[in-house]
């Protein structure tokens, strides 16, 4: 495996609350292959710096994760990959000018998911691929996968938000009044927007506004229903800024 420089994040999102941790993001949208957004059924994060400890004393570059070749503890030889040589697409923290400080999560595409094993594309830009077991994907840590087909049984379990734009390349993301694509309504536009999934129908997701304080479907604030995958079935939503809720 090749170690990569350190990588300084490219876009930041704005963080969900006031002085709250931001979401970084560490490639463009072109940079991802579009094998890995067909490929990608969900998200990995991994959460570096241990409960309780204050961020500033958090160093999570160094810690490594458990690459394995196929999902078999026993069969297949782990490799210790560090984080700060892997490209994942964006990582949450306070302070990304000091890359290696106060990053509290790292969030990686998933391909694939068999049993505890998720493989995980830990170089985006490359597309390189590894199985993790997740009990033990960081040493001493946690973290927790996504299903995007699952986004609403996902959320009882861990509460993130949703980047509507980015994966577009800040293109506007279509609205629908329902889960499909025949009665398209407004437009999201706003960079800085992100959403909490109300409901999943069909490959669509219902969204409302995560500055509103009401969860109820029918209310003002859901602002419409969202396909998770583009016509050619590449990925259009990522997940964000799961430490601020």
């Amino acid at each position: 495996m090749r170690t990569l420089p350190l990588l300084v994040a490219l876009f930041v999102t704005v963080p969900a609350f006031a002085d709250g941790p931001a979401e970084h993001y560490h490639v463009t949208p072109s940079e991802i292959p579009t094998a890995v957004l067909r490929d990608t059924v969900g998200a990995l994060t991994l959460f570096t710096c241990p409960h309780g400890t204050d961020v500033s004393q958090c160093n999570p570059g160094d810690q490594g994760l458990t690459l394995l070749a196929a999902p078999n503890r026993r069969s297949a030889r782990p490799v210790a990959q560090r984080l700060r040589s892997t490209v994942p697409i964006s990582s949450n923290g306070y302070d990304h000018e000091v890359f290696t400080r106060a990053v509290l999560e790292w969030r990686f595409p998933v391909v694939a998911v068999r049993a505890s094993f998720v493989c995980i594309v830990y170089d985006v830009p490359r597309d390189l691929r590894a199985w993790l077991y997740l009990p033990h994907a960081i040493a001493g840590e946690r973290g927790f996968f996504t299903s995007f087909d699952r986004l609403l049984a996902s959320r009882t379990k861990q509460r993130f938000f949703l980047d509507p734009l980015f994966l577009r390349g800040g293109a506007p993301a279509q609205l629908y009044s329902s889960a499909s694509r025949e009665h398209p309504t407004s437009l999201i536009s706003e960079q800085d927007e992100i959403l909490i999934p109300v409901a999943y129908r069909n490959g669509f997701v219902l969204v409302r506004s995560a500055t509103a304080r009401d969860s109820d479907s029918a209310s003002p604030s859901v602002l419409g229903w969202l396909p998770v995958r583009d016509e050619r079935g590449r990925l259009l939503l990522w997940l964000v800024n799961s430490v601020t809720c």
